[in-house]
């Protein structure tokens, strides 16, 4: 079986729209259910949420193509079969179908929540109420009680989860937004960004996946942004001040250092006294 998500949705990854991913889900949901086959149900699931994903990033960036295609040839989309022309019914006064696309609602009203699916979301909520509590920052101890409860033992479970706080942690610093401008919320701490990422691992993550590193990427300069915040006021003066020492010219750094001029005044003051020797007989 591919790794490739698209391969396994049987869709174009050039030309595939989200909505596209949708249906061909939910086309393909039908002969693949988790009571039968757990492991191609989660294959499913996992290339479900990866394409949609790279969908939403193709949109985000579009100038910007992948560097790293994965392997395995993509199928062709599937091209719709030729109709005949369809009548036009206003005349008659006959109700249309005014949607763009009726197959899309159509496979929407099809799809039904897996377990771990509504278990995930459940999960999501809890995180959600637990990390935007009005009450002040979250404890670390609630948060890895919450994401190492039985329900989410799994490694699918894990999988899914991990992509799904990724997301949501990044959605709350910006990182969708038009300027990718940073913005910390009040509840993500250094203490709760180090307890969601020792259980994820999202900083240390390598990925050949573009849209994951891009995410991953932006998660470090998170917490490089929360690690400095963190600090105490002097502690960020005297680290703005190395860094600015370090920024100077080398030349500048040579200049300034004093040993060049005392060892120039030694050898002067040897010169002098040689010379007076000579001419007085001082010291002979």
């Amino acid at each position: 079986m591919s790794s490739d998500p698209f391969v396994l949705l049987g869709l174009d990854r050039k030309a595939a729209t989200e909505a596209d991913i949708r249906k061909a889900y939910a086309e393909r949901l039908k002969l693949t259910r988790p009571e039968d086959d757990r492991a191609a149900f989660m294959a499913l699931r996992e290339a479900f949420e990866r394409a949609r994903q790279e969908a939403r990033w193709r949109v985000e960036y579009p100038d910007e193509e992948d560097e790293d295609d994965e392997a395995g040839t993509t199928l062709p989309a599937p091209q719709p079969a030729t109709e005949p022309a369809t009548p036009d019914y206003r005349e008659s006064g006959e109700a249309t179908d005014t949607r763009e696309d009726p197959c899309e609602d159509e496979a929407e009203e099809d799809y039904v929540p897996s377990d771990m699916e509504r278990r995930i979301e459940t999960a999501m909520e809890k995180l959600n109420q637990l990390l935007t509590s009005p009450w002040g920052p979250p404890n670390t101890a609630d948060i890895s009680a919450l994401l190492n409860h039985p329900d989410l033992e799994g490694i699918d479970e894990y999988r899914v989860m991990q992509w799904n706080v990724r997301n949501f942690i990044c959605h709350a610093t910006g990182y969708y937004s038009q300027t990718q401008e940073m913005q910390l919320p009040s509840w993500l701490t250094l203490q709760v960004f180090d307890e969601l990422n020792a259980h994820f691992g999202w900083i240390r993550q390598p990925s050949s996946h573009p849209a994951e590193r891009h995410l991953n990427a932006w998660l470090r300069q998170v917490r490089k942004s929360l690690s400095w915040y963190a600090m105490s006021y002097e502690e960020r003066v005297q680290k703005e001040r190395e860094r600015l020492l370090s920024r100077r010219p080398p030349q500048e750094i040579k200049d300034s250092y004093p040993g060049s001029g005392v060892w120039l005044f030694l050898g002067v003051g040897i010169l002098v006294f040689f010379i007076m020797r000579a001419l007085t007989g001082f010291g002979s």
